[in-house]
């Protein structure tokens, strides 16, 4: 198995690249994600540009707002695999 970092990606990237991905999909606006994370609009904003990092608490939020384990959101994307 390939990991992120082998791949010349962080895991940052492949986190930002999951979200994208599932809340395109699902039609869900970075706003709607926010509130359901208990996440400020701006923040997530900048979470989802790479502008700012997360802690493990905010990933985990956001993972559970999207029905994810946070193991699941740190894979390497299909895209870049």
């Amino acid at each position: 198995m390939t990991t992120a970092r082998q791949q010349g990606i962080s895991a940052m990237e492949c986190f930002i690249e999951n979200i994208t991905h599932i809340i395109e999909a699902r039609g869900i606006s970075q706003s709607e994600l926010a509130r359901r994370s208990g996440i400020s609009i701006p923040n997530m904003n900048r979470i989802l540009r790479g502008k700012e990092g997360v802690t493990l608490e905010r990933a985990e939020r956001i993972a559970d707002a999207l029905g994810k384990k946070l193991q699941d959101l740190l894979k390497i994307p299909a895209n870049v695999a």
